[in-house]
């Protein structure tokens, strides 16, 4: 919100916009003429008029290269037709300006002084100078310039206050001169949009809240129509400690203001005043509002939803569906919803984001992981290899990529997946083990069996408390009925460690039903079953039921173990033989 907010005092000083009188920003003098009256009063000394001739055809030469920026040339021909005249403040005004395009800014400065000491009531020749030592940083020197041409009286140059108030504003910092300048302007050409703007921030730049306040009221009084002004009066009265008179003013003014920028004021006047009930209906207004403009909607959501507010959460379903375009609203309905372990939504909703705003790597990671969740292997598939087009070189994409391809009992492309990820994750050790893990499940999958327990044991010998390494390495151990003691004591010690992991007290269950502890292991597997219902869980509690001699409840959850799509390679062949298989 602060974000937008800020748009409301942005300042553009533009001061020749403002004025009508300014035809142009800066007219340049009629220096055909200027040089012709200067070699006239050259006439009159030498009285040489083929002189004079010569004299403006270097001259215009001259000026129809400095048209085609042949600057090189142009100054040429300036200078032949300065030393036929030497008196022209014209030609030196000319040359001044060639050398000042050029950049060779201190022959610049020395023929614009000397146009100046020839004809010093010729308000270009004290902007020109002007101009040329701010484009050296000399800019003391360039407001001397300024003051020096107002002390002459010329003709015009009234609107060059402003361009010295800028000096003394941005470039000297001298806060009185300026002021001092749009004072004067202020004075002769009433409240001005550049002018009053500028004193205002000289203002805050100084703290003076009551003297921002009073410049702020002046534009707002004076431009009822802009709203940017408008809202900028309300939040200098905020600023001012003023929340009263802001909320007084922004209650009546915000049903004209069709940016919501007041909305958006009147928002933190309420917080600020603790009036919680006027602010969630004003958020709710604000929120359901199909007119609300997105970057004003993104930038309520953002604030509010993050620090828990229950109407925008409450509204979040709602604003994404009524705008589904908008990719930021979905984003923090999918964390919502993630956060309320709704992972369905969740997912569908990340899915919504990426596919309005495929560059948001955050959604394209949780999306990933939600699939992977869900035990969406097709989904995973297709999402990942979507993500890896997107985001070759992010080794988190080929571990999700090698996990779907392994969830599709496609071993050899997953393992493909893996070893290419493993090539990024050289300087990350944690995701590297990640994915030491996933090979080793791999190659077991593939009844490579020494490969698996070779990976296993350098990950745990690197990290003994890898509790998924610990976990998966009693696993297979279990399976192969391989140093069941050593599988016993880690399972258990994992077990009761974590109590609410399934797999952990899947892989309890799996130890003692291998030692024969029949009972035990049924007992820990429906409690793990309670946890989480999965298919190789289902299926494990399925061969102690068949054990222990009750077949038909056996059956029972083979099939739900092929129904959720998971299982080992022997659970078909347990299903139509009804027979237990290990």
């Amino acid at each position: 919100m602060k974000t937008i907010l800020a748009l409301v005092i942005t300042l553009t000083f533009s001061f020749s916009d403002i004025y009508a009188q300014r035809k142009k920003k800066k007219e340049e003098p009629d220096l055909p003429n200027k040089v012709g009256e200067s070699m006239s009063r050259g006439d009159e000394k030498n009285d040489d008029r083929q002189l004079t001739l010569s004299a403006e055809r270097e001259f215009l030469a001259g000026m129809k290269f400095f048209a085609l920026e042949d600057y090189p040339k142009a100054l040429e021909s300036f200078q032949k037709s300065l030393k036929i005249n030497p008196k022209s403040s014209g030609i030196h005004y000319q040359i001044a300006e060639t050398f000042f395009r050029l950049k060779k800014y201190p022959e610049a400065t020395t023929y614009a002084e000397k146009a100046i000491e020839l004809e010093d009531t010729n308000k270009y020749y004290y902007i020109l100078l002007a101009n040329i030592l701010q484009a050296q940083g000399l800019h003391e020197e360039a407001a001397k310039v300024y003051e020096k041409m107002f002390t002459k009286k010329i003709n015009g140059t009234d609107l060059y206050y402003y361009d010295v108030a800028q000096i003394y504003q941005f470039k000297t910092k001298d806060y009185t001169k300026a002021l001092k300048a749009y004072d004067f302007l202020e004075k002769k050409f009433g409240v001005q949009l550049a002018v009053n703007q500028a004193k205002q921030l000289i203002y805050i730049e100084q703290k003076n809240y009551p003297a921002a306040l009073a410049e702020a009221e002046k534009l707002a009084t004076t431009f009822p129509e802009n709203n940017d002004l408008q809202v900028s009066y309300a939040q200098t009265l905020l600023e001012a400690g003023q929340e009263a008179k802001a909320q007084k003013f922004l209650e009546k003014h915000i049903n004209q203001d069709f940016s919501f920028l007041s909305h958006l004021l009147l928002l933190k006047v309420y917080q600020k005043q603790g009036k919680e009930k006027e602010k969630n209906d004003l958020l709710t207004k604000i929120l359901e509002n199909k007119n609300t403009p997105e970057e004003v909607r993104s930038a309520i959501l953002k604030e509010y939803a993050q620090s828990g507010n229950a109407v925008v959460e409450k509204s979040l379903e709602k604003v994404a569906e009524q705008n589904l375009q908008d990719a930021s609203a979905w984003f923090l309905y999918a964390q919502k919803a993630e956060k309320n372990k709704e992972y369905e939504k969740a997912r569908d909703a990340y899915l919504k984001v990426v596919s309005l705003e495929n560059t948001n790597f955050e959604a394209w990671q949780k999306l990933l992981w939600l699939d992977t969740e869900l035990a969406q292997a097709e989904s995973l598939l297709s999402h990942s290899e979507q993500a890896l087009e997107l985001y070759p070189t992010q080794a988190i994409c080929w571990l999700y990529n090698g996990i779907a391809f392994f969830e599709n009992k496609q071993y050899k492309k997953a393992l493909e997946s893996y070893q290419q990820g493993l090539e990024l994750v050289r300087n990350n050790p944690e995701l590297q083990t990640q994915f030491q893990i996933r090979l080793a499940d791999t190659y077991f999958a593939q009844e490579q069996y020494d490969k698996t327990d070779k990976i296993l044991e350098e990950v745990l010998a690197k990290n003994p408390q890898n509790v998924v390494a610990l976990n998966n390495y009693s696993y297979y151990l279990a399976l192969r009925k391989q140093k069941l003691d050593v599988a016993f004591r880690n399972a258990k010690k994992l077990a009761e460690s974590y109590p609410e992991n399934h797999n952990f007290q899947a892989t309890y269950g799996v130890v003692l039903y291998k030692q024969n502890k029949l009972q035990e292991a049924k007992k820990v597997l429906e409690k793990a079953l309670s946890i989480k219902e999965t298919a190789t869980i289902a299926e494990h509690y399925g061969d102690v039921l068949f054990k222990i001699g009750e077949k038909e409840k056996a059956l029972a959850y083979w099939q739900k173990a092929q129904s959720m799509r998971g299982g080992s390679h022997l659970l078909a062949k347990k299903l139509s033989d009804k027979q237990l298989y290990e």
